[in-house]
């Protein structure tokens, strides 16, 4: 249903829309936005909409049910930032919301570390339009809310790498050029997978870029296919994945096992081969000398830009042992 909403409804509306003359909105300490390279990748007929019209929120939890808002511009009267020394900040994608069952059980495992500040942006009603590219392009002011939010803790005292980002689908290429550790989980392919490292997540956005590929490839898959982090981890073939029904025209089932596998790590970590190609992990050609490297939340980074193929099951804890 996703897949044909985004084929439908973002034609239907972007053929309906008139052009608008402005070439560029500024919003009082998020910057000025345009839609000149590198967005003109995303072939959008308005610019991105005013925050003070926006539903989004930046949510510290303390256990799965206990949260504060926090003003993006002043956040201290809900935080002290000192208290911990680390930041999760996770977020959903397209169509979803902050408390789809991923970002519960992400809150959950996150609250019981120790040094853990716990951040949930929910954008759902950004996120639930039925025009993908307004999605994506309000998406640019969330993301910069996010950064005030996050400069504010690195002025109090946390280090840029102790941060730590994750995003599913849409909600991941928010965070470019954010210059902290982004975890990738099967970042939106629609639009982005032609746009230019400027505009969607990249091995440049920060010191350690992950990424988990589960539906990567053309429509109707729904991620990336490229290598574009510095450790890309394709899961089985990056595109197919067990239990999922094949061949279908909605792959959510694929596209989600990327949460599903981020969730389980904190338990249990499977590890993954640096390997060129799946059949040469199916062929017994990556086990040499390998430099193995843990998927989801204990992934570390290589000592160069790698690209991993992992072969799992299709339950919990997914790893085949």
């Amino acid at each position: 249903m996703k897949l044909f909403s985004f084929l439908f409804f973002s034609g239907l509306r972007a053929s309906l829309v008139p052009k608008n003359d402005t070439t560029e909105v500024c919003y009082e300490g998020l910057g000025c936005f345009d839609n000149e390279f590198p967005w003109d990748c995303l072939y959008a007929q308005r610019l991105p909409g005013d925050p003070a019209t926006m539903m989004f929120s930046y949510r510290l939890y303390t256990e799965v049910d206990n949260y504060d808002e926090l003003d993006y511009f002043n956040p201290s009267p809900n935080v002290d930032w000192t208290a911990k020394s680390k930041i999760l900040l996770a977020t959903h994608g397209w169509h979803d919301s902050g408390t789809t069952g991923w970002l519960r059980d992400t809150v959950m495992k996150a609250t019981q570390l120790d040094d853990y500040h716990v951040v949930i942006l929910d954008w759902e009603g950004e996120a639930s339009s039925i025009n993908y590219v307004e999605s994506a392009q309000n998406a640019r002011v969330v993301a910069a809310a996010g950064a005030v939010l996050l400069s504010d803790a690195f002025n109090n005292g946390i280090l840029a790498e102790n941060i730590h980002i994750t995003g599913h689908s849409l909600g991941d290429n928010h965070w470019w050029r954010q210059n902290r550790p982004i975890h990738s989980l099967d970042a939106a392919g629609p639009l982005f997978d032609e746009c230019s490292a400027e505009a969607r997540v990249d091995e440049s956005d920060a010191d350690y870029v992950d990424f988990i590929h589960t539906d990567s490839g053309r429509l109707p898959a729904l991620s990336m296919e490229e290598a574009v982090a510095y450790a890309d981890f394709y899961v089985n073939d990056g595109r197919h994945q067990p239990g999922c029904p094949t061949p279908s025209l909605d792959t959510n089932c694929e596209h989600q096992r990327a949460v599903q596998i981020w969730v389980s790590s904190f338990d249990i970590s499977c590890y993954a081969c640096p390997c060129e190609t799946f059949q040469n992990l199916e062929n017994g050609l990556c086990s040499n000398n390998c430099r193995f490297n843990a998927i989801g939340f204990y992934s570390q980074k290589p000592a160069q830009k790698t690209t991993y193929f992992i072969e799992t099951t299709d339950r919990k804890p997914f790893c085949v042992q």
